[in-house]
């Protein structure tokens, strides 16, 4: 099962500055940069877009999809603003989690799926197996 987990509400924006997404959005963002911003100190690079992102991190003694449950009651109350910005805004819902087991198994509940779907976001998500534990069970019975 999952036992550690992050997510993210991430926009990027060619258009749109971070004060001016955040006064739609009514939040601050945990992290964010300019477009044009420099990438790095030495790299010379610059960012091609402007990034406003919120991040939630939960832990517990089973935490699961804390952390996605977690931001998606942040932007509950907010989908009429996420809309504004739909149009100006790449919006991507990130999600992470790490596994205990090789398999890598967690559930999405109801309630989550339906708070997803509200938000109009696709979810981008990864899971991280702990792949050193060598149980012998190959899954076939």
């Amino acid at each position: 099962m999952v036992i550690d987990d992050i997510a993210s509400l991430s926009f990027y924006s060619e258009t749109l500055t971070v004060a001016e997404m955040t006064a739609v959005l009514g939040l601050e963002p945990d992290r964010s940069h300019e477009l044009g911003d420099p990438v790095g100190v030495r790299s010379g690079r610059v960012h091609d877009s402007a990034l406003w992102s919120c991040t939630v991190k939960r832990t517990g003694e089973d935490p699961g999809t804390l952390s996605l449950e977690g931001l998606l009651e942040v932007f509950a109350d907010r989908s009429d603003a996420i809309d504004q910005l739909r149009d100006l805004c790449e919006i991507r819902l990130w999600w992470s989690g790490t596994s205990d087991s090789g398999q890598g198994g967690f559930v999405l509940k109801q309630e989550t799926v339906a708070a997803i779907a509200a938000l109009k976001c696709d979810l981008f998500g990864t899971v991280y197996v702990d792949d050193d534990e060598d149980d012998g069970d190959d899954g076939l019975g």
